[in-house]
């Protein structure tokens, strides 16, 4: 099961993540940045999801860790008011896959962690091709190699 780690402002956000993903995911809730960011590192890590409208928990500082850890984790922001500065930095620095401001929604927040999550879905079966192009091309060349010695060495 892929877990989501959300970062809240109050007890009530929290119970709002845990209500409308338990069924879904394992979700996690922490009330401040040092403790969220102490659970990234967990490979099941599918999710983070920050409240970025409060200076005081660093939203913005956990999705930026988020990507610095694992760029395939897909990262939404939250916000209560409409503020410019905060998608720009969410945007520009945290580089997030969505941005939800105003009320929480709960199907708002589920379509855009599917997005997200179909997002991480293509982008790593393409790093799994490069990697598999990658390992062909290196035997490919060893084998190039082994042939030219050959020749070489007939040649002789």
């Amino acid at each position: 099961m892929e877990k989501i780690i959300a970062l809240c402002g109050s007890e009530p956000e929290g119970k709002f993540y845990k209500d409308t993903l338990s069924s879904e995911f394992q979700v996690e809730i922490y009330f401040t940045a040092k403790e969220a960011q102490g659970a990234l590192s967990d490979p099941t890590v599918a999710v983070a999801i920050a409240n970025c409208g409060l200076d005081r928990i660093d939203g913005i500082g956990f999705l930026k860790e988020a990507l610095r850890i694992d760029p395939t984790i897909v990262r939404i922001a939250f916000s209560e008011q409409q503020e410019f500065k905060i998608a720009a930095s969410v945007v520009n620095e945290a580089h997030v896959h969505n941005y939800l401001c105003g009320e929480l929604d709960s199907s708002q927040l589920k379509s855009a962690i599917e997005a997200g999550l179909r997002s991480r879905s293509k982008e790593k079966a393409v790093d799994s091709i490069i990697e598999t192009l990658r390992k062909e091309k290196d035997q490919l060349d060893e084998t190039t190699l082994e042939i030219l010695e050959t020749l070489k060495n007939n040649k002789k």
